[in-house]
């Protein structure tokens, strides 16, 4: 019989998501010859081969695998960290040509003939459903694919680390960990990997997070056939649907698989400095001594390859950094955290090398030989971090690294950086892998290996670890950056579209070289590029050894003074920043988003990729073309929305052009909103009283709850925190905010609150504290400033 159209269609479209598959004897599953039952799970044998398995655990997420081959893989990669997944206790009922399971989210209908999944909620509406033929799978190469329904004006989000429109229909995706230095807007593939996408239509979202580490593809309608490809070159078919229909659930069931990122210590969200090209202790402390001297705020200070001792593993150059505990407790004393760059190569002229090749600790061939590649950072070995007795050799030596005075880890060239090794075998204890199989879960290794070694050097001090390579449920180990960008106004346009993405994909603590990798910018890009980055997660400056330098007070006088601002606008975003990753480590919810993720309802904000959302309450709108000085802005709609510097009013529904000088980007709070806002401060442990602003913007009764610890140690685990509610109601006699105590045992220092009633007109006719009645002392001013 002559192969269906559709068939064909979707043949073609597998082989341009993975070129390979054009060398492929394609086959399909076809009927379901056998199926048995279980509580929450149904198993389905296949014809002419292979076995399905569809397994509920929990009432709105959903497993389903399935392979050519007899029996499923044991193999895992890494990425799951299931915590409170709840099956339903669904039992599943057997009709005659289909198999039906249902939760309270959820109605999953297994098809016989020919086997298809199709998964609704309660509703009737569509989470997502199989195509006719489901999968597709070549037996000789190992491909495997499954082919989904795309339904009419549904929008993609998610896939991680990629520039261009934030809605992925009609593109594809190759998902292989690549040192892609100096890459564009649609480059693909980059150095991070997460097969996990959005769908949303008709104003309900739904998840699918797929698997299989071996280069995973999406084709999310690139040849307009109304047909969603996604599948690996080896493997077998292991994805979850996560049945939402709000965003916000599908984040929480995404972190409820693969893992919370744990909370980070508090210093890690002030601004962090880098170059690469600090050769001296001198050079670094002259650095750290005009931060201060400049009241330039700064928490941390990244260190290059250039601190070692000719680029050999773990070690400090003997004359340039001759004594680094030293160095590191001059640092420490001016509130500096010392972030060092730690390789996961070892040159071949290293005095570890013969050591480590002995012991077999190195990526191997397929016959057993130490592999040797040739890199820009010379003739090197990559450590295998999936045998164990190297993790824990490894381990050790990097802990007596560490207790120099190194405060954190940064994980470069992880992909790894050379970016073709077919002959590479990775050991995992006996099971061995090949490139293809474990190149994207090379970073998830390592960076596992870097927290432990701090967590067990330090115990009760929070680590920080950053990665240029991921892989995902990465975030349970490391942040990220978006790596060797380029210094252009276009490479900032990309770097917002790319925060908004990663953010989606789980990874909460991302962020950029501000003003971009490659050359120098001058000081408009440079200033522009730090208005985003000040309300993105991660807040970091790095550049090429052979750029200009990029210290704040570099652009001269008059631009160091809005740089000065920018950063400590910064620091008084803190209290509300530092929440928003609390909440993220309990629900999962992103602290990043595209407009849609928390206005999904409003079809004019699939498409806004040039703003985002920093919380529910934050809309920013950075400025991505040179010498502009204004934008136009959406502002999503159902709501208002008050500029963050002046107070103006914007509808929301509609797009405004507003006005943006250099030094004061476009930010905007929604109404209603409750904002609350530190001292400035020059690093995050400073004597600075912690006193508090806090900005009430009238609208809709709201409430915002404030999270608080000592931001270093674990004892938020033991109960050591504090939230308190903040909440604004509206009432017939008048307009009621109160401040109260709910949870949790730590007491911050004495300190003032500052109560600013944002774009209205009134003076309190009275304030009680525990009750009591507070009595007026002179203007409201002066009320304000001490209570």
């Amino acid at each position: 019989m002559p192969m269906p159209r559709l068939l064909r269609l979707c043949i073609v479209g597998f082989a341009i998501a993975w070129p390979a598959a054009a060398r492929c004897a394609i086959e399909y599953a076809g009927n379901a010859t056998g199926v048995s039952a279980s509580l929450n799970r149904v198993d389905v044998t296949l014809a002419p081969r292979g076995r399905a398995r569809i397994e509920l655990l929990s009432s709105d997420l959903v497993r389903v695998r399935v392979t050519p081959y007899a029996q499923f893989t044991t193999r895992t990669t890494g990425a799951l960290s299931p915590r409170g997944l709840v099956p339903p206790g669904a039992s599943p009922i057997l009709y005659t040509t289909y198999v039906l399971m249902t939760t309270s989210h959820m109605r999953v209908f297994i098809h016989k003939t020919p086997f298809a999944v199709h998964l609704y909620r309660p509703d009737s509406t569509s989470v997502v459903s199989d195509r006719t033929p489901s999968v597709l799978w070549d037996v000789e190469t190992g491909l495997i694919a499954a082919l989904k329904a795309a339904q009419p004006g549904e929008a993609y989000f998610g896939l991680g680390e990629r520039g261009g429109p934030i809605n992925r229909r009609g593109r594809s995706f190759v998902l292989r960990n690549t040192d892609s230095g100096g890459y564009s807007e649609y480059t693909d593939p980059l150095y991070q990997s997460f097969p996990f996408y959005y769908g949303l239509c008709a104003g309900k979202v739904y998840g699918v997070f797929f698997d299989n580490a071996a280069f995973p593809f999406f084709n999310m309608d690139a040849q307009q056939t109304d047909t969603v490809i996604f599948g690996a070159q080896k493997g077998e078919l292991d994805y979850y649907v996560f049945a939402g229909p709000a965003a916000t659930s599908v984040a929480n069931a995404y972190a409820r698989l693969t893992g919370f990122q744990p909370l980070p210590p508090l210093w890690s969200l002030g601004y962090q400095h880098s170059r690469y090209g600090w050769m001296t202790t001198t050079e670094v402390l002259t650095v750290a001594n005009r931060f201060r001297a400049e009241s330039f705020p700064c928490d941390a200070l990244y260190l290059d390859i250039d601190y070692m001792n000719g680029r050999h593993a773990l070690t400090w150059h003997p004359q340039n950094f001759a004594d680094p505990a030293t160095f590191n407790s001059i640092l420490a004393a001016r509130g500096f955290r010392r972030v060092n760059i730690i390789e996961p190569c070892v040159l071949n002229s290293d005095p570890l090398w013969d050591f480590m090749r002995a012991n077999r600790y190195f990526l191997e061939d397929g016959a057993g030989n130490t592999l040797v590649n040739r890199i820009f950072y010379g003739d090197v070995s990559w450590i295998d971090f999936s045998r164990t007795a190297a993790r824990d050799w490894y381990r050790e030596q990097l802990k007596t690294f560490l207790a120099t005075g190194i405060s954190a880890i940064w994980n470069d060239l992880n992909e790894p950086a050379q970016n073709f090794m077919a002959e590479a075998r990775y050991a995992f204890d006996g099971d061995p892998r090949t490139d293809e199989e474990a190149r994207n879960l090379y970073a998830l290794l390592q960076t596992e290996l870097s927290y432990r070694a701090l967590r067990e050097l330090r115990p009760n001090e929070r680590p920080f670890v950053l990665s240029r390579a991921a892989y995902s449920g990465i975030q349970r180990f490391a942040a990220g950056w978006s790596g060797d960008s380029n210094t252009s106004f276009d490479s900032l346009r990309v770097a917002v579209q790319m925060s908004a993405s990663m953010g989606l994909s789980g990874q909460n603590c991302f962020g950029h070289d501000i003003g971009g990798f490659f050359g120098s910018p001058a000081a408009e890009l440079y200033i522009r590029w730090l208005e985003f980055a000040c309300f993105t997660p991660l807040c970091r400056t790095h550049c090429i050894r052979t750029a200009a330098a990029r210290e704040p007070w570099s652009f001269g006088p008059s631009n160091a003074v809005l740089i000065r601002s920018l950063l400590e606008q910064r620091y008084r975003l803190l209290p509300y920043l530092y929440t928003l990753f609390e909440t993220a480590s309990r629900t999962g919810v992103p602290l990043l988003t595209p407009l849609f993720f928390h206005f999904q309802g409003d079809p004019q904000t699939v498409s806004q990729d040039t703003e985002f959302l920093l919380g529910p309450d934050l809309l920013v709108a950075p400025v991505g073309t040179q010498s502009a000085t204004s934008r136009q802005v959406y502002f999503p709609y159902g709501v208002s929305w008050f500029h963050f510097f002046n107070d103006q009013s914007f509808a929301g529904g509609r797009t405004v052009a507003v006005n943006a000088p250099l030094g004061q980007p476009p930010v905007f709070v929604r109404a209603g909103a409750i904002l609350p806002l530190g001292p400035v401060r020059q690093h995050t442990t400073d004597s600075t009283t912690p006193n508090l602003t806090v900005r009430i913007y009238p609208g809709p009764d709201s409430s915002f709850t404030l999270y608080e610890d000592d931001g270093i140690t674990f004892a938020h685990e033991q109960g050591h925190y504090l939230r308190t509610r903040l909440t604004q109601k509206n009432q017939p006699t008048g307009f009621l905010f109160t401040i109260s105590r709910v949870e949790g045992n730590f007491r911050p220092p004495a300190r003032h609150w500052r109560l600013e009633f944002r774009a209205t007109h009134f003076n309190p006719s009275q304030v009680k504290l525990n009750g009591a009645a507070l009595p007026r002392r002179g203007t409201v001013a002066e009320l304000d400033q001490n209570h």
